[in-house]
């Protein structure tokens, strides 16, 4: 539509401004950490013994990297308050008919909180 028509059928917005801009980078900069904070947790978990470990009678850890796992609780702390941040913009921005919920930044929110509630559980 051109910024002509726009302008006739009442709408001044012709593009997505700069708070629309930032729902996307949110959503991107949220997911690569929570992929950060999934390989951490892959690290920090208990090994599994394998046959090589067994013939070569390897010591293995078989207990949680406590480090490794509070990290990983900070990186979901942080992708809550970056989908909060982003669901809080998406609902200030919502008034167009073209407009749409960011369904991965809801996505984004429920597994950080999972994760949340997992190491408050476990740990």
């Amino acid at each position: 539509m051109s910024e002509y028509r726009a302008r006739q059928n009442g709408e001044r917005r012709t593009g997505p401004d700069l708070w629309t801009r930032s729902l996307g980078w949110l959503g991107t900069v949220g997911w690569l950490l929570l992929f950060i904070a999934l390989a951490l947790a892959a690290k920090a978990k208990p090994q599994v013994e394998t046959f090589f470990d067994r013939w070569y009678n390897l010591h293995l850890r078989t207990t949680w990297d406590d480090e490794l796992a509070q990290i990983v609780f900070y990186l979901m702390i942080l992708g809550v308050l970056l989908s909060g941040a982003g669901l809080f913009i998406n609902t200030r921005r919502y008034r167009r008919k073209d407009d749409e919920v960011r369904v991965s930044l809801i996505l984004m929110g429920v597994v950080s909180l999972g994760g949340i509630f997992f190491y408050i559980w476990n740990f």
